[in-house]
């Protein structure tokens, strides 16, 4: 009888803890079913938002892209020297740098000395104004020199300065990258060239020379290059037409040194074939080791 009492009460006791035992496993999987749906959903809105995130980073990167690959329209500024022509029968061209005041005619006197102290209407100018190398043929196309030669002053290596001083914006690398061509208007073609070397350089280099073969143009090319500022990705043969602005610097010396005496900095390009696709703008790397004036 005694043994039976106790077997009933240790009955009683393991289906009380045998209830609480069920309750607890109870709770415990709805709490695991609870969190894992949690984590599940916190796992698909982070998906939701990577998957989000790259579709803009690939937007923006397809928009940079687009905006590498833009083509621009070649300026028309035949008008132009249409009216420059009937105020001075000595215009020769028109020329044209986007971001800067570079927006004139071109003129070309008897020698290089008519107009270096004269203005477009042959007036007096200590900053003269924009004229072709004596030496360089504008017109017609076919007899076109393979170096059309501008000079132009510096007076102060200010990038907002009067004529060729404009030029000093190329020395930022920035400007330069937005600024990949120059533009010429003749009496018979509009022409396009692509910048392939800013460079500081001595007046001993013959980089202004017309008419050079093919070879020693090719020299003078790549020489160029050597002494450009920046690494353009532009291949320049011998057998191009090129265009070089020269002007004066200060970085060697003030006014009358030694140094600004015997050194200029220049801009040269390759004509482009008619109808070529003009970029908005292109990528530079900075020339690590530039090709130095010698100031001797």
């Amino acid at each position: 009888m005694e043994n039976k009492f106790l077997k009933n009460k240790i009955f009683k006791s393991f289906m009380k803890y045998k209830h609480i035992n069920i309750s607890i496993i109870a709770i415990s999987i709805i709490i695991c079913i609870v969190i894992f749906l949690f984590i599940d959903k916190n796992h698909y809105e982070d998906e939701d938002d990577l998957d989000l995130g790259l579709e803009e980073n690939i937007t923006k990167i397809s928009q940079v892209k687009e905006k590498k690959s833009v083509n621009i329209k070649k300026p028309n500024r035949v008008e132009n020297l249409k009216k420059a022509l009937e105020e001075n029968d000595e215009t020769v061209g028109w020329v044209y740098i986007p971001g800067t005041s570079v927006d004139w005619p071109v003129m070309k006197g008897i020698n290089n000395d008519y107009y270096l102290r004269r203005n477009e209407e042959e007036e007096y100018a200590f900053e003269g104004c924009i004229f072709g190398d004596d030496d360089s043929v504008f017109e017609p196309f076919d007899k076109l020199s393979n170096n059309i030669v501008l000079h132009g002053h510096n007076l102060d290596d200010n990038p907002d300065g009067k004529r060729f001083a404009q030029l000093v914006k190329f020395q930022d690398i920035e400007f330069a990258k937005q600024t990949p061509y120059i533009f010429l208007t003749t009496k018979d073609a509009s022409l396009v060239y692509e910048i392939y070397a800013v460079f500081f350089t001595d007046t001993k280099f013959g980089y202004t020379k017309v008419g050079l073969d093919e070879k020693t143009q090719q020299s003078m090319i790549d020489s160029a290059k050597q002494r450009s500022e920046y690494n353009y990705d532009v291949i320049v043969s011998g057998k191009d037409k090129i265009i070089t602005l020269s002007t004066c610097t200060y970085k060697y010396g003030p006014y009358g040194s030694v140094g600004q005496e015997n050194t200029r900095f220049a801009i040269q390009g390759k004509l482009l074939e008619d109808g070529s696709k003009l970029k908005e703008k292109i990528e530079l790397i900075k020339n690590p080791n530039p090709r130095q004036p010698n100031l001797k």
